[in-house]
């Protein structure tokens, strides 16, 4: 049986973003609350999806098994306008070949 290959079209996203930030049910002043403020962070990960509004980025890409294509773990979405900066990267030809290496090995016989 041959094994549909797909393209490996995948890039990674590193996303800074912003969020809201629980500060927790602690009483604090006037002046205290001034000092408190929204979270920021930095994601990364394979690029799912995306359109304007949003980016969907995965942990991990597990390379087509028993399908026809691969599949996604651990997906986080974020919307697009609490995101600072996106830097793409191009998975390398490196990561294409292991991939075309893995589904083009016969399946071990129990």
């Amino acid at each position: 049986m041959k094994k549909n290959i797909q393209k490996n079209d995948k890039e990674i996203a590193i996303i800074h973003w912003e969020d809201s930030w629980t500060h927790g049910n602690v009483q604090l002043s006037e002046k205290e609350w001034k000092n408190k403020g929204i979270g920021y962070a930095i994601s990364a990960g394979l690029i799912v999806g995306e359109d304007d509004k949003q980016i969907s980025i995965a942990a991990d890409y597990f390379y087509p098994q028993n399908v026809d294509e691969g599949s996604f773990r651990s997906v986080n979405s974020f919307p697009k306008s609490g995101i600072h900066k996106i830097v793409r990267i191009k998975l390398p030809v490196e990561i294409e070949k292991e991939m075309l290496k893995y589904l083009l090995r016969p399946k071990s016989k129990k």
